[in-house]
């Protein structure tokens, strides 16, 4: 792991306003610290979660049209042959909802 120099927005150490390459001084840049690059208030600095937001979004929007398609074809396909919902198309359904479900879990509440 790899240590990241950063200043706080506080003495609660709870958001990081800025990184540095090294140790600054703390009369010019109060309430610094040094973490592991993977500590989780580093990784949102790094990767805003507006950003992050947009991504899921994105995927959500990919997983909407794909459970689309597969209802269509479900329903394409009971037309033709006068059958219940096939057990397969159901199965593939509920996967994108799981994800689907999965990634508006990982949406950021405060972007």
């Amino acid at each position: 792991m790899t240590k990241a120099y950063v200043q706080f927005s506080d003495a609660a150490e709870t958001t990081i306003i800025c990184a540095f390459s090294c140790p600054q001084d703390p009369t010019d840049y109060p309430n610094q610290g040094e973490i592991d690059d993977t500590d989780p208030r580093y990784l949102t600095f790094k990767n805003p979660p507006s950003r992050q937001n947009a991504e899921i979004k994105a995927q959500l929007a990919e997983l909407d049209s794909k459970s689309m398609r597969t209802m269509l074809e479900a329903i394409l396909a009971l037309a033709a042959a006068g059958e219940k919902l096939p057990a397969d198309t159901l199965q593939r359904l509920q996967a994108i909802e799981d994800e689907k479900t999965a990634l508006r879990a990982k949406l950021c509440v405060n972007p």
